[in-house]
């Protein structure tokens, strides 16, 4: 699948797009599959930071990060106890 092509504004998104979709994923090679596949989580990844980063900037912004290095510190001690304790 060499060419997954982009969408502008200008074009109308058609009313079947469920159908017409499906329908090109049912005559797709596997090998067209597999970079469909690829495509499609790729996407997901993007979304996802995204969302993680607004959020991220929103809490730094919020000042929920300014005493981060010392809940990582109390952290990695906590966790050091118990790995000592269960051994």
């Amino acid at each position: 699948m060499s060419n997954l092509g982009v969408m502008t504004l200008a074009e109308p998104i058609p009313k079947n797009l469920r159908a017409i979709l499906t329908e090109n994923i049912a005559r797709m090679t596997e090998e067209q599959l597999l970079s469909f596949h690829n495509f499609i989580l790729e996407a997901e990844i993007e979304r996802l930071l995204k969302v993680v980063s607004d959020d991220a900037e929103k809490e730094q912004a919020e000042g929920k990060w300014d005493n981060l290095s010392e809940i990582i510190q109390a952290y990695r001690e906590r966790k050091k106890a118990e790995r000592r304790a269960s051994s």
